[in-house]
């Protein structure tokens, strides 16, 4: 997954002066490409889409039949963690600002929003250690510190900001590049019963996380992650989330290959475990009003603004053709990417999640069009009002 992640970064930053691949084209790219590498690992080929629909990552995560026995208490309840203690908040690094970093990177898997930080709750929760010598591993005490920095939770989507840290003096970190879960020596089984994915348990419910399980590099001592998960399909009380993540597995990467030609990885040693209470807040999420919801037999339901990403909700006709899709603009005609879709049981209704509407934006287009054809095909536009803040 690692390699993928720095792959799809390292393709996007390539500079290039022809014009820019359609939606179709850049689709039969990918497939070409992930079919490429999976014939040469062995595995066959598996079609994904650039902005994965959560039915696609259900097949490939199992279902569980039954929570973790002997869920550790809760150790905080986020809504006021820092004015419980703000000086243990202020002590540790980079404490709210762990969005605002990673919101820095390029990664077209990861909601953006330059306010994320501000509306998020502020944690100094540090990850408990767990017994290795529990799960069979080498019973080897990590130096690393798993910290949860920060907490965004609107009823769309709950997010966790982390950071790792090595204690002042040990440079066993800085040769890596970025950490990532390792399933090298692990079956896919294991690790995810050992919920090393980024698997959350909210309130006994297993959630995926959209962005995987990538810690970006800060600096010699510090690394950051943001998990993002959403909450669509939770059936759960949002007023009060008790969450269990167990982050195990990790390894350092680094930008240099093998006889292989894979990535560099040292495993890391180490095994934590975090609980938090979480409660949603929606107030900061703004409504989308148009007009006229119904145009050329396509229906936009709902467009909802929130401060770290804008979900619209379009209902398709029955002939809608296979490559339609959403765009959504701000009222300057700037594009806000699209990080993920989801589309109903019988795929009549897709909800997309896009990058946050600016702040000052009392207006946004969207529009849907066929992405398989060249020049796109426009289905439907509308204007969408938004009440300012």
């Amino acid at each position: 997954m690692a390699d993928l992640h720095t792959f799809w970064n390292e393709l996007d930053a390539l500079p290039t002066e022809e014009t820019p691949l359609t939606a179709a084209e850049s689709d039969r790219l990918a497939d070409a490409v992930l079919a490429k590498v999976h014939v040469e690992s062995g595995e066959a080929p598996r079609k994904k889409s650039v902005h994965r629909a959560k039915s696609a990552k259900r097949r490939r995560v199992p279902v569980w039949g039954r929570a973790l026995a002997g869920v550790a208490a809760c150790m905080a309840v986020l809504c006021g963690v820092n004015t419980v203690n703000p000086a243990l908040a202020e002590g540790l690094p980079f404490v709210g600002d762990v969005f605002s970093f990673l919101n820095q990177h390029d990664s077209k898997n990861q909601l953006k929003s330059d306010r994320l930080s501000g509306y998020a709750q502020q944690a100094a929760v540090p990850a408990v250690p767990e017994s290795q010598s529990e799960t069979g591993e080498s019973s080897t005490a990590s130096p690393y510190t798993l910290t949860l920095n920060q907490v965004y939770c609107d009823g769309l989507y709950l997010r966790i900001g982390l950071t790792l840290t090595a204690p002042g003096g040990n440079d066993s970190l800085a040769g890596y590049d970025w950490l990532a879960q390792n399933p090298g020596g692990e079956g896919w089984i294991e690790i995810c019963q050992a919920q090393a994915d980024g698997t959350l348990l909210a309130n006994g419910q297993a959630l995926y996380p959209q962005n995987g399980f990538v810690f970006e590099k800060v600096d010699d001592h510090t690394y950051a992650a943001a998990m993002d998960y959403d909450l669509a399909d939770y059936n759960g009380d949002t007023a009060a989330i008790d969450c269990q993540l167990t982050v195990a597995g990790l390894t350092g990467v680094q930008n240099a290959y093998d006889a292989d030609g894979s990535y560099l990885r040292t495993r890391l040693d180490g095994r934590w475990k975090l609980n938090f209470t979480v409660s949603s807040d929606d107030m900061a999420n703004r409504i989308g009003t148009v007009s006229e919801p119904e145009v050329n037999g396509y229906t936009l339901s709902s467009v909802i603004a929130a401060p770290g990403e804008t979900r619209v909700t379009v209902q398709l006709s029955a002939d809608a053709p296979e490559g339609a899709t959403l765009q959504l603009f701000s009222a300057d005609g700037q594009k806000l990417q699209c990080a993920s879709s989801c589309p109903s049981a019988d795929s009549s209704t897709v909800s997309y999640d896009f990058d946050a509407a600016p702040a000052e934006a009392a207006g946004l287009t969207v529009k849907l069009v066929d992405k398989n054809t060249d020049p796109l095909v426009e289905l439907a536009q509308w204007d969408v009002s938004l009440p300012t803040e």
